[in-house]
């Protein structure tokens, strides 16, 4: 989105001008670190109205090698009775960091700065901030000093000991169940066994505290918040004050809660004698007493005395190993271990009884005794009913005492054969404006975006909350034909694996490769789509692949070249994809950048044809798809929306008729623009909508109009006046479905909004994506509602017609 056409407010926001610092003067604090999010979405963050904090934003992914910050300008809006102040704005030659303070209690603002380079470009960096607190504090008189001290962990942030988490959920998943230190002597000290503590959802997670119980140590290098795709390392070691069994817990407290089950024993030290005291010189049954009170008989638990000189035959001491089973089937399959009892005493122990909890079955061959030093074997059975955990307990009770080991069950799905497509899916080319199949019939590519393989996640969203074949179902029923997919530079790097799936719903397990739950090992990013292309395949959907970011992450970079990925890895990275995904019969093309906002349309032009002939060395079946770029001839518009320089220097494949282009079309909810009316705004433009008819004729429509080749939206949406849950109060939202609306007539060949089409006989209209299936958009929200389940009505009702067109 443009510098030019942001309007950043109702009142005229206050401008501050940075000045320079050095490098080293720059804070690392990572909590409160802005990252570019793109046109579409950005970031939430939360203050305290009392204090005054540093936001640092990283330009190393969007600087060139040499190139550095030479300046930034910042302002706020809106400018309310109370109003949140850039206190202070300082760049560094890789950053900038900005100083706000005050704000009015559960008030929302939002921030802009607008940075210069040494190379003569600009890069607008916005994110959103709600301020809460005292309205009646004294504002700090410039200037002033804060001091940056990392946060030790425990230790409450921003003002009141947490802070808010920010728009989106942050999902806290631990590496582990639980961890196992097997026997030790008792006063030693064990090797030190480690787990990860990971925010796999979208928001940070705030934590307060990670304690432990039973005879372990814990620590950890956690700064107390766990950002979205980070994770923190939690040590324990093991050190029994006393004989037996010594279970603990790792508790993990915070905005979510986590345990790790702690396993152990402790036996006596096998060179220590036990105590004695002699009276008469001889030894009876009754000079020794015993006591046994977690399972397990050592030497702190008999005391003698020598009576007559005669050593009697003792007591007896049951002992039960190993201290966890854990049992995994398929549904409706069974699976068994065997745990040993044994009689570790001097006497015979009675078995009273042998009990396992609901949900498993035990056999055994112990009978009603054992004699001292002999065992016998329980075998525990889970048959698993329904998918998922659980938990119980094999106890066995004797004469002496109970002995006892944990169990654990998990239920399975067991693996299916992809369904066999619905219908003959395959490559596509162009013919003027037009996709065609094989046969030459047209075809309009009726798309949307599931978005989250580019993300730290290596796979679309949603699946944390949804079996993966009923969000493709859900899509195929609405009338979608396509799903364009995006991806980043690092999805498909060796050693990639995907997270952030369920176990809920029996599908979910075709990414399962093992492990126990919820702590499973999970397929790579190629294994997991794969699976996802497969079933897309069989409910008739096309799939078209984006090249969405260089690497991992949320937004639009801006060029698929830089920050340490150089052409080359670029087109490496779509050598590997189109190598792997040639022969899947309903992947038809690649997005091979998204929004290259920061070149000019030349230099783009240049890229897309290299890349394009890279992958047509490759699959030369591909359409290949090209994006605009941000501004052309002093004309900016929406980030990859700019595609007029076609009609001046078009796109020149090696292979014909396998070129397509994609500009982004967006509404009100994701910025302001000057052809758009607001609710701030309800006059101007005065011609609107029918100003906007021009509008996409002039910047990418006439490509279709004139019949050079096809026009596929890749992304446009908005949130048209309903929130995540479908109520009606987000802004804007009569203008943005007026928007939507003659946007569909365009499409379909009104191209001057005249009430009658203009596409010749047996022609379709222009192909789009829909922006997006996923909730967790920040700017657009999504087709489906938070839950990842409940459509948006309003939605989908406006996007009928686009749907009912062939």
């Amino acid at each position: 989105m443009p510098p030019e056409d942001q309007d950043l407010g109702s009142s005229e926001p206050a401008t501050v001008t940075a000045t320079p610092i050095a490098a080293e003067a720059l804070p690392f604090t990572k909590a409160r670190r802005i990252y570019d999010m793109g046109a579409h979405m950005a970031p939430l963050l939360h203050k305290r109205a009392e204090d005054t904090l540093d936001y640092f934003i990283s330009l190393e992914r969007f600087l060139e090698e040499g190139e550095e910050v030479t300046g930034a300008r910042g302002s706020l809006c809106p400018q309310t009775t109370i109003p949140l102040i850039m206190h202070r704005l300082e760049f560094a030659p890789r950053g900038v960091l900005v100083w706000l303070t005050a704000g009015a209690h559960n008030e929302r603002y939002e921030v802009h700065v607008l940075v210069e380079t040494s190379w003569g470009k600009e890069k607008l960096y916005r994110f959103n901030i709600i301020t809460r607190g005292r309205a009646d504090f004294e504002l700090p008189e410039p200037p002033i000093t804060v001091t940056i001290e990392p946060i030790p962990f425990g230790v409450g942030m921003a003002g009141e000991g947490e802070i808010p988490d920010e728009e989106g959920e942050g999902q806290l998943t631990l590496s582990r169940a639980s961890l196992n230190f097997g026997e030790l002597v008792e006063g030693e000290l064990s090797l030190t066994q480690t787990f990860f503590a990971r925010n796999t959802g979208t928001a940070p997670i705030n934590l307060y505290s990670i304690t432990v119980d039973g005879d372990y140590i814990v620590s950890s290098d956690s700064t107390g918040r766990i950002m979205p795709g980070e994770e923190v390392t939690v040590s324990v070691a093991f050190a029994p004050s006393r004989v037996g069994t010594r279970n603990g817990t790792v508790t993990i407290d915070g905005a979510q809660v986590g345990t790790v089950a702690l396993l152990g024993s402790a036996i006596a030290d096998p060179t220590a004698l036990p105590d004695a005291s002699v009276d008469d010189g001889i030894l009876t049954d009754e000079d020794i007493t015993a006591s046994v009170d977690d399972g397990i008989l050592s030497e702190d638990d008999i005391t003698a005395s020598v009576g007559d000189g005669e050593v009697g035959e003792g007591v007896a001491a049951p002992s039960l190993t190993p201290a966890a089973l854990e049992l995994t089937a398929l549904l409706g399959e069974s699976a068994s271990k065997v745990a040993t009892l044994a009689n570790i005493g001097g006497d015979v122990l009675t078995i009273e009884e042998i009990a396992v909890s609901a949900g498993f079955t035990q056999t055994n061959d112990c009978g009603d005794s054992l004699a001292p030093g002999a065992t016998c074997s329980i075998t525990v059975t889970h048959t698993p009913a329904a998918l998922g955990a659980t938990d119980g307990t094999l106890e066995v009770t004797t004469d002496v005492g109970s002995v006892s080991s944990s169990v654990a069950g998990s239920g399975t799905a067991e693996e299916t054969e992809p369904e066999e497509p619905v219908a003959l899916l395959g490559p596509l080319s162009t013919s003027g404006n037009q996709f065609v199949d094989a046969d030459g019939e047209p075809v309009r590519l009726r798309s949307v975006n599931w978005f989250g393989a580019e993300s730290e996640n290596n796979f679309p969203h949603g699946i944390w909350a949804n079996g993966y074949k009923v969000i493709i179902d859900q899509i195929a029923a609405w009338g979608f034909n396509c799903v364009r997919v995006p991806f980043s530079g690092d999805t498909f790097r060796a050693g990639k694996v995907i997270n952030g799936v369920t176990d809920e719903f029996a599908e979910n397990f075709d990414f399962i490769t093992g492990g126990e739950a919820p702590f499973y090992t999970y397929v790579t990013p190629f294994e997991a789509l794969d699976l996802i292309i497969q079933y897309a395949a069989t409910k008739g959907l096309y799939i078209v692949l984006d090249h969405h970011r260089r690497a991992a992450g949320a937004g639009a970079d801006g060029s698929p070249i830089g920050g340490g990925y150089s052409q080359a890895d670029w087109l490496a990275t779509w050598a590997s994809v189109a190598d792997h995904y040639k022969d899947f019969p309903n992947v038809i093309g690649a997005d091979v950048h998204n929004e290259p906002h920061d070149l000019d349309w030349n230099t783009w032009a240049g890229h897309a044809e290299a890349c394009g002939a890279q992958i047509h060395a490759i699959a030369p079946h591909w359409i290949i798809f090209v994006e605009g770029v941000g501004s052309y001839d002093n004309d900016p518009y929406w980030w990859g929306g700019q595609l007029a320089g076609v009609a001046t220097r078009p796109v020149v494949l090696t292979v014909a008729n396998k070129l397509a282009y994609s500009p982004h079309e967006y509404g009100q909810s994701v910025g302001n623009q000057q052809w758009l009316r607001y609710d701030s705004n309800p006059s101007q433009p005065a011609n609107y909508p029918a100003n906007l008819y021009q509008v996409w004729t002039d910047h990418w429509g006439f490509i279709f109009e004139q019949n050079i080749a096809p026009i596929w939206i890749g992304e446009f949406g908005g949130k048209y006046g309903v929130d995540g849950s479908g109520n009606q109060t987000e802004p804007h939202g009569t203008y943005e479905k007026q928007w939507t609306t003659e946007l569909g007539k365009y499409l379909a060949g009104d191209f001057t909004g005249s009430g009658s089409s203009s596409l010749p006989a047996g022609k379709l209209g222009a192909s789009f994506a829909y922006w997006s299936l996923n909730p967790n958009s920040g700017d657009t929200g999504g087709l489906l509602q938070d839950d990842w389940s409940t459509p948006q009505a309003v939605k989908i009702d406006l996007l009928a017609p686009f749907l009912a067109q062939e």
